[in-house]
């Protein structure tokens, strides 16, 4: 049986108020691709999980090496997942890990680098255990 998924978020939005039709979309060669850290906390409860966010929301924008996008939990608190979004997964990954660490997270956490977009099939992704 699933768990049920709360969503929260803290985070941008994802709409511009630009229609399409009015802007400029840049040449493709220019967009660059955005990497993603997402972390898996297993069994951890809404409280602990909230209380790792706004650090690490503060360090992600204070290093200026992306977002923090927000999170997924389960209702019966099995799991957490928090969404960080940037142009390097590395630099990312090197503000988010000592925050994540200092949770002390549960056996069987973890972290997924990935590098490339979230539609590029052929991203490279490397998964830390915590």
């Amino acid at each position: 049986m699933a768990a049920a998924v709360f969503l929260a978020g803290c985070g941008s939005d994802a709409g511009s108020g630009e229609s399409s039709a009015s802007r400029t979309d840049p040449p493709e060669a220019a967009v660059t691709a955005e990497h993603s850290v997402i972390v898996y906390l297993k069994d951890i409860g809404f409280d602990e999980m909230v209380a790792i966010e706004e650090p690490l929301e503060a360090a992600i924008n204070d290093a200026e090496v992306g977002e923090y996008d927000g999170n997924e939990i389960a209702l019966d608190g099995s799991e957490a997942i928090l969404f960080a979004y940037g142009p390097d997964a590395d630099a990312l990954w090197d503000v988010m890990r000592p925050i994540i660490v200092r949770a002390l997270p549960n056996p069987g956490s973890y972290a997924i680098k990935r590098y490339g977009a979230v539609d590029d099939t052929s991203a490279r992704e490397v998964r830390v255990e915590l």
